[in-house]
């Protein structure tokens, strides 16, 4: 009787904390929901690349208030977030309370950097990037989607007048993209001064990008003659002129420019370099600790090779192995349908095999698709773009295929894992089908985990048995040293001085790119900084993990449980992708 009072007693209380621990939860999700909210709208393009309707004929805010405003909005959000009792969070929503403060000091430490930033360059600068965007995200299926394609053709002219103030506002501080740049980023603006009715040679790519996606409407004749007459008043009177202004302002800019490539060269370069790899792999890992961690997995993955090597009964050097494979047009495809083609079947043949590894798989699609040809000469060899969350664009796999010579036979099934199934197709589709999760936390990207997943992938298809040929493996392993030899060579230019021959150099003594391949991808890290690093660092981050689960669980290990505790919080920085994995040990 007693026993039975006393918890009658205590119901109260208990029904009490009950309801402050899910009305401080609930507060919290909606501050965090209302947050990201408030980011779409304010980011019209990234609403457009989740497949939203808002913004759709708007362009992003470049300008320097636009920058200060968000600077100030990460202080306040960071304020409000500390207010909150987070003792009656869930380990859920504390979890999620990290993510977001981290995301939001990385936020607010950026903006003392905002003019440090390559806003034009060759991989994926502003130049290029409206005219991708044009083609890749904006769908068009109906007529207001038609105009909003128009809207945003003519508000080029204003976004690319606040591009040239931050060009001008970055030179004044003396910060001034390295002089190799600027011929690679004119021929990019003069290709896209092509095709009528901006120029001659044929139509304007955005002249056949729109009319291909407006003959998809039920419009009459006279309706779809309408758009296309006023697209092309659009690209004459908006888009023209802002690319003439754009490319006239870059090539004043040039007289600043000079040899020097890594950012150690720019005001404040150090601190910057320093930032950015802390924003790229998530850890506290100095330049140093970068830079010797690379040569010592060079080492190992040379002697790897060198196993490879006496298997395929091959006398010389490790250096004539390489020039071997550099040199041999057998192992390198000419056909490009061919590439498209065999990379599909890939996909194909892995997907069978995934649940035998995965207990939840994503529903999204994905796709193998050509870069387009204005871009193709100075973007990268391969990348990956998600799907709209509504499903109304699948997943795609952009690959290059400008050079053939640079798209080598035994390294097509490592490429191709890497950026669809199981790695960023698998990870990033995932993350967004975690419903549970608040929405800030599905879309976040840190590039340590993404990146390093996306390499874990690569060995865990050769694990699955998809490396059936030494030729195979040689391409994995050639892919991994790749990522190793990066970590070189980025603290190589941004630390250590290097000139940018020097690190093409040494990417063509220590692997086994071809001369072209090892320009383009220097470059990649000179206007990248720091985000060559982030692979090799997740990669090792994941194994080491796998390596402890096995040896906690014993046999009680299952790869499927594994793989499920990594991704099931989307993406996350190292150290707390390693708190997880750790207390999710101890209670199993």
């Amino acid at each position: 009787m007693n026993q039975l009072f006393h918890l009658l007693w205590l119901f109260p209380l208990l029904i009490s904390c009950s309801g402050a621990y899910f009305g401080e939860e609930k507060r919290f999700n909606q501050f965090v929901q209302k947050e990201f909210d408030e980011r779409i709208q304010k980011h019209p393009e990234l609403s457009t690349v989740l497949g939203l309707s808002s913004g759709k004929s708007q362009w992003n805010d470049l300008s320097e208030s636009f920058l200060r405003a968000q600077y100030e909005t990460a202080e306040t959000n960071l304020k409000k977030l500390s207010e909150f009792d987070v003792s009656a969070f869930s380990q859920r929503s504390q979890l999620s309370r990290k993510i977001f403060k981290l995301l939001m000091e990385e936020k607010k430490n950026s903006f003392d950097f905002r003019f440090h930033h390559y806003i034009v360059n060759p991989l994926f600068g502003r130049q290029s990037r409206v005219t991708a965007f044009l083609i890749n995200m904006h769908t068009i299926e109906n007529i207001q989607d038609a105009k909003d394609y128009i809207t945003r053709v003519r508000g080029i002219k204003d976004n690319f007048a606040q591009v040239t103030s931050r060009l001008q506002a970055s030179a004044k501080r003396g910060i001034v993209p390295p002089r190799f740049i600027f011929s690679r980023v004119e021929g990019n603006i003069r290709s896209l001064l092509k095709g009528y009715p901006v120029g001659s040679e044929g139509d304007h790519v955005l002249v056949r990008d729109f009319n291909k996606k407006i003959s998809a409407l039920n419009l009459s004749p006279v309706k779809k003659k309408k758009l296309n007459e006023e697209l092309e008043q659009a690209l004459l009177k908006f888009y023209k002129p802002a690319y003439e202004h754009l490319l006239a302002t870059w090539l004043e800019l040039q007289a600043k420019s000079k040899n020097d490539v890594g950012v150690w060269s720019q005001p404040d370069g150090q601190k910057y370099y320093a930032f950015l790899l802390r924003k790229r792999t998530t850890t506290d890992l100095t330049p140093e600790d970068i830079y010797q961690l690379g040569l010592k997995e060079v080492q190992r993955l040379h002697l790897e090779i060198e196993q490879l090597k006496s298997k395929l009964n091959f006398n010389g050097s490790l250096l004539d192995f390489f020039n071997h494979f550099r040199n041999s047009r057998k192992f390198y495809h000419r056909n490009r349908e061919v590439y498209i083609t065999k990379s599909n079947t890939a996909i194909s043949e892995i997907k069978k095999e995934l649940p035998k590894f995965f207990k939840n798989l994503p529903k999204y699609p994905v796709i193998v698709k050509r870069v387009e040809s204005f871009r193709e000469k100075t973007t990268g060899g391969g990348f990956y773009q998600p799907p709209a969350v509504e499903g109304s664009r699948p997943g795609i796999f952009y690959v290059n295929l400008y050079r053939m010579s640079e798209r080598p036979k035994y390294a097509l099934k490592a490429l191709t894992f890497h950026e669809t199934l199981p790695g960023h197709h698998l990870q990033i589709s995932t993350a967004l089908s975690l419903k549970s999760l608040p929405q800030f936390q599905r879309y976040a990207r840190f590039t340590a985990f993404t990146e390093g997943w996306a390499l874990y992938a690569e060995r865990l298809a050769g694990e699955m048995g998809f490396y059936t040929t030494e030729y195979d493996q040689f391409g994995a392993l050639s892919y991994e040293l790749m990522r190793a030899c990066r970590l070189v060579v980025d603290t190589g230019l941004h630390y250590k001085k290097w000139s940018r021959d020097r690190a093409i150099g040494y990417l063509i003594r220590n692997s086994d790119v071809s001369y072209d391949s090892a320009v383009r991808s220097v470059e990649r890290y000179i206007v990248n900084p720091g985000q060559a690093t982030a692979y090799m660092i997740g990669f090792l981050k994941i194994l080491e993990l796998r390596e402890l689960a096995k040896k906690t669980l014993g046999d009680k290990f299952d790869i499927k449980e594994f793989h499920h505790q990594v991704l099931k919080n989307g993406a996350l920085p190292l150290t707390v992708l390693e708190e997880n994995i750790r207390a999710w040990l101890k209670t199993s």
